[in-house]
């Protein structure tokens, strides 16, 4: 049996270790709009964000577990390792990287008409971009 799904995007939960930096990246930076923040414990603050039909839910926690490894982020642990966001700005968006956020890899053409570039959020997550067309 199949699951019988009921909307075309998919909630994503990232734990994070600084709320305030993964906003500047996730909100600010990539300009996912902010939706609503939710208490669900004495120690967490859920805090969602809208990516199309997908919900990016930012884990607060009072104190964070540590954070993904320095290296490169898909082949460093096991897991699902990184988001992807087709975007139609790649270039734009990847030239105006500055200090707070690290570009993993420049946009690249992995055939013609399709390009792809990686950056990391603050906890070292790797989100890839890809534009097509």
């Amino acid at each position: 049996m199949a699951v019988q799904l009921t909307k075309d995007g998919i909630d994503l939960g990232i734990v994070v270790s600084d709320i305030e930096k993964a906003l500047a990246f996730y909100r600010d930076f990539l300009g996912l709009p902010y939706q609503r923040s939710m208490p669900m414990s004495k120690t967490t603050t859920l805090h969602f964000l809208a990516a199309g039909s997908t919900s990016i839910k930012l884990w607060e926690l009072t104190e964070p577990p540590a954070g993904a490894g320095s290296t490169w982020p898909l082949d460093a642990q096991l897991g699902m390792r990184y988001i992807t966001l087709s975007v139609s700005n790649l270039d734009e968006i990847v030239d105006s990287a500055g200090d707070g956020v690290k570009v993993i890899m420049g946009a690249t053409e992995l055939m013609p008409g399709v390009k792809i570039a990686m950056l990391a959020d603050p906890d070292g997550n790797a989100v890839e971009l890809l534009q097509a067309g």
